[in-house]
């Protein structure tokens, strides 16, 4: 188990003071096995003190290891993401999200929300949603991360990666139109 939830068997060894093979039997043993989501969560924070955030984390990997939850596997579907650091300034980069010259290669969507410079929020036709968010990094770069949810299946989430890789240089000019 070197990595579920997206999160290496290091990283939550080192902020829950457990891998995730430990995780996965002291659930057992607390019998998590017959426990809902939420309940695997809320024991996971009154029993062992987590945080709400490695309280989920914890909850997810523990389902994915039982084979209750598929990987990129939410409550309301499936999730896909992409991510790229461009040579952009954040505010730059939020102005060409916003511009929406990319709607053409993504038809029927359209932004719902958009909070300068940090964020865009997108409707899809399909009733997905997605969200852009930006961080700046020092020399002028922008980290660019797109995450597409309430995806129906497993099988959309590489079509929907490619895609949102696509929509990002398509923006920030870091590819081909």
């Amino acid at each position: 188990m070197d990595k579920l939830a997206s999160v290496s068997d290091a990283k939550v060894k080192e902020k829950t003071g457990r891998g995730w093979a430990a995780w996965v039997e002291e659930l057992d043993r607390a019998g998590a096995g017959s426990l809902t989501h939420k309940q695997i969560a809320v024991l996971l924070q009154e029993r062992y003190g987590l945080d709400d955030w490695w309280a989920q984390t914890v909850t997810v990997g523990y389902e994915q290891a039982k084979g209750r939850r598929a990987e990129r596997q939410k409550a309301d579907g499936f999730a896909a993401g992409a991510s790229r650091t461009v040579a952009m300034p954040i505010e730059q980069v939020h102005a060409a999200w916003a511009a929406g010259a990319w709607l053409k290669r993504v038809p029927g969507a359209e932004i719902t929300k958009a909070t300068p410079p940090k964020s865009i929020r997108i409707k899809l036709a399909d009733g997905t949603r997605a969200a852009v968010y930006l961080t700046a990094k020092p020399g002028g770069k922008t980290v660019v991360q797109v995450e597409h949810e309430k995806l129906a299946s497993a099988a959309d989430v590489e079509p929907a990666k490619a895609l949102w890789r696509e929509v990002i240089a398509m923006v920030t000019g870091a590819g081909e139109e």
